[in-house]
């Protein structure tokens, strides 16, 4: 399996393949996708994207895995 590339603050490195991958803030995520964060979280809810919610009650922390959105992103461009 090739090492993940994993974003930290404003730059990008590479991580061993036997560390599990960091979830990242939906700010990050929606950078890396170039769409709004409330855009991001929207679909992450509606169960259009892959999100993690984190916490209890109706204002949840949501975290991403980069690899998540970008396997998802790349299947919906085959189909297309």
């Amino acid at each position: 399996m090739p090492p993940v590339l994993e974003r930290r603050s404003t730059r990008m490195t590479v991580q061993p393949p036997d560390v599990p991958e960091r979830f990242v803030s939906a700010n990050i995520a929606a950078e890396f996708l170039s769409v709004t964060p409330r855009f991001l979280i929207e679909e992450a809810r509606a169960g259009r994207l892959p999100g993690h919610p984190l916490g209890r009650g109706k204002r949840k922390q949501w975290r991403f895995r980069l690899s998540e959105l970008s396997a998802v992103v790349a299947a919906r461009a085959r189909a297309n």
